[in-house]
């Protein structure tokens, strides 16, 4: 991330991280946890702001990352497909350029 008065500048992309009842999880729940506070995408995104996620019709998982970047270039919108069972990031198409006024 870029350093600026509310962040230190260390991160290194999107962290992921287990949310959940483990217990009531059960076992198929587990895998995701191995990708517990480790940086994705950190090639693509600069300063990760914002996050949503959607869900289509056949159950695949997606994140939209909001990339609010400081400089002439403006923030980026970025998209990524979530494996459920690994909690692992894989980044879909090309990251788009939401030029300020």
């Amino acid at each position: 991330s870029q350093v600026l008065g509310h962040v230190n500048g260390k991160a290194k992309g999107v962290y992921g991280i287990f949310v959940g009842d483990e217990e009531a999880a059960g076992e198929d729940r587990v895998a995701p946890r191995k990708m517990h506070g480790v940086a994705q995408l950190g090639e693509h995104v600069v300063n990760p702001s914002f996050l949503c996620s959607y869900r289509d019709d056949e159950g695949s998982l997606f994140l939209y990352i909001g990339d609010e970047r400081v400089g002439p270039e403006g923030g980026f919108v970025a998209s990524a497909r979530v494996d459920e069972a690994t909690g692992e990031l894989s980044k879909m198409g090309e990251t788009v350029c939401v030029r300020g006024r």
